[in-house]
């Protein structure tokens, strides 16, 4: 049994991403032992799910797949109710990745479990042995993530509204000890009002578990800025709509220049500093900040408005 097990939800809009980092993850998590992978393939194909088969091949990981089970009447840009019985937004033909990572996690066969977004890349995975080492340090350590984010005021281009985003741990590397999940696991969304600014509270998917946690005696932990090279957060590849093919690994390749310089390939410092700049400069005057943007909105709606368009 794996001391920490990760959680990878793959849906079709980040898949071409999702197959970059699971390449990096079967090149570099042998050198973590005690450390294993739960693939959950969310609305794939056939065809995507043996190119995941493939790419992990000679592995112990383990794969879930819900093609053949997804209810058929799903409707996107419609609400519905989650396991939980609360309402939430179909924003796929696929599952709600919070309705699993509620009923996933605690299922795991590990002490500590975690959550891998399938837009985060590692380069160097010597990061994560000093992660799993910290919960036998303290006792009440239940969420050790990769950033903290503070309170802030905000405006969310989701809702296309001010907010306050509350304070979190997010989710994209996100490692919890089992034991505190199992006292509660609802990751879902919650929106309140906050009476002296009127704004909208949102704690954001994990957030809420999260300050619960917290009122109930637990702690979280963000990992050190000088390990920040060593990986890359690519964000919100599940409304992704552009990047595929050539597009992507052109994409990827500078962003991941003015990133770290790769660093990761060549050791220097002083020298990813100025690949640093380069790709900085590279990014802009190719354009690639509007892939970006693209995601800074919901997938489900850009292809409604193509559709009417269309009409």
């Amino acid at each position: 049994m794996a001391e920490l097990t990760l959680l990878m939800i793959v849906t079709p809009p980040d898949f071409p991403i999702a197959k970059y980092s699971l390449r990096a993850l079967r090149k570099h998590i042998p050198a973590v032992p005690d450390c294993s992978l739960l693939i959950y393939q969310n609305g794939l194909s056939e065809q995507q799910e043996c190119e995941i088969a493939s790419i992990i091949h000679g592995t112990k990981w383990l794969l879930i797949s819900n093609r053949l089970t997804l209810p058929k009447n799903m409707k996107v840009g419609e609400d519905y109710q989650t396991d939980q019985g609360a309402t939430a937004l179909r924003e796929g033909l696929y599952e709600s990745q919070v309705d699993i990572w509620s009923r996933e996690l605690v299922r795991l066969d590990s002490p500590f479990v975690g959550i891998i977004d399938p837009d985060f890349e590692i380069f160097d995975p010597s990061f994560i042995p000093g992660m799993i080492a910290a919960f036998a340090n303290d006792a009440k350590l239940a969420i050790f993530a990769t950033e903290h984010w503070q309170t802030e005021k905000t405006y969310d281009t989701y809702s296309q509204q001010m907010c306050l985003l509350m304070e979190r741990w997010p989710t994209w590397f996100c490692i919890y000890r089992k034991a505190a999940l199992e006292q509660n696991h609802d990751f879902w969304f919650k929106q309140l009002r906050d009476e002296t600014s009127g704004l909208p509270m949102y704690y954001d998917d994990s957030a809420w578990l999260q300050k619960t946690l917290v009122e109930n005696g637990w702690r979280g932990r963000e990992l050190e800025r000088l390990h920040e090279w060593k990986y890359i957060h690519y964000g919100a590849f599940a409304q992704n709509r552009s990047l595929f093919g050539a597009k992507l690994k052109i994409y990827r390749f500078f962003r991941i220049l003015q990133y770290n310089g790769f660093r990761h390939s060549h050791g220097s410092k002083m020298a990813s500093k100025q690949l640093q700049r380069i790709g900085r400069r590279a990014y802009g005057v190719l354009g690639l900040k509007v892939y970006d943007r693209e995601r800074e909105q919901f997938l489900f709606k850009s292809q409604l408005a193509q559709s009417v368009r269309g009409k």
